[in-house]
């Protein structure tokens, strides 16, 4: 119990660290990560490395820089690695990381399956306090991919039969057939469209008595309705451009026709305007001459 708190507390500490050196500290993972890779051997060091990943970093990312060589590596040990007596207990709690890891984006990891399988099928048969760890998966990873459309395939028949094989392990094998047949019963065969005979198209040519070359022959009863509607809004359109064109002529003979109006009735004002000033410059123009004469004479 010490020991798996000390763990706690370092995840921990390796959690806050990588939110202040994101950098630095995905480095040191990739790096440590590499040496596992060159080492191929998992100490108990390394699982807490890759323990440490799935509670910092986001697994149900698509890639993720050290998510994805992390689950990288563990599906690489589960495939290369025969189980063993010597190593059940790392097998199982990668199996167990891999479905923790998968949690949230579900996606399948075959080695997992194939390393659990091979687990159970062990002879002569481990202990069941060995053997239990990888029950536990195998009901686990049933639960995680039961949506997939290969259920029944991926644990029918290898995992269910070495299920069934083991002593004491009834209803777990129970558990699993009832998955698989739910699962079988949701499949749907495939169908026919439920929809009319169509009649197999023909190459032979149509020869037309009355052949007409201004009508379409098309075979194809919706192309030609969509042709026909296609030419009728042609139709239309062009029909609509030449009523705005006469409207756009109309309107633009109606603002001449008001612009000479306005520039007569401009003209006229201008030249009465005219008139009368030019008027009262005569009328004060002979008045001015009339008084110059008048005081002539009285001198």
């Amino acid at each position: 119990k010490q020991s798996f708190a000390v763990i706690e507390t370092l995840i921990r500490h390796l959690h806050s660290l990588s939110r202040t050196y994101p950098g630095t500290i995905g480095k040191a993972f990739r790096t440590h990560m590499s040496a596992m890779h060159e080492s191929g051997v998992f100490n108990a060091g390394d699982l807490v490395i890759l323990t440490a990943i799935s509670s910092i970093y986001p697994t149900s990312d698509h890639f993720h820089q050290v998510v994805t060589p992390a689950i990288t590596l563990m599906g690489r040990w589960l495939e290369m690695t025969a189980p063993a007596p010597a190593n059940l207990a790392t097998g199982a709690f990668i199996v167990a990381l891999c479905i923790k890891y998968q949690s949230l984006s579900k996606r399948y990891i075959p080695e997992a399956v194939r390393y659990t399988v091979k687990a159970l099928q062990l002879r002569p048969q481990p202990s069941e306090k060995d053997l239990q760890p990888h029950v536990n998966n195998l009901l686990a990873m049933a639960e995680l991919w039961s949506a997939k459309s290969a259920f029944g395939q991926i644990f029918s028949p290898a995992a269910l039969s070495a299920l069934q094989a083991l002593k004491g392990q009834k209803k777990s094998s129970q558990h699993l057939s009832i998955m698989l047949s739910q699962a079988r019963l949701r499949r749907r065969p495939l169908e026919l469209h439920h929809h009319r005979p169509l009649p197999i198209r023909t190459s032979i040519p149509k020869f037309e008595e009355n052949f007409n070359p201004d009508k379409h022959y098309d075979p194809d009863r919706e192309r030609a309705d969509a042709a026909k509607l296609k030419k009728e809004y042609k139709r239309e359109r062009k029909g609509a451009v030449r009523e705005l064109r006469k409207d756009a002529n109309f309107i633009a003979r109606e603002q001449l026709r008001e612009k000479k109006e306005r520039d007569a009735e401009y003209e006229k004002k201008y030249k009465r305007l005219v008139a009368e000033i030019q008027g009262e410059e005569g009328h004060e123009a002979k008045q001015y001459e009339r008084e110059k004469r008048m005081r002539k004479s009285k001198r």
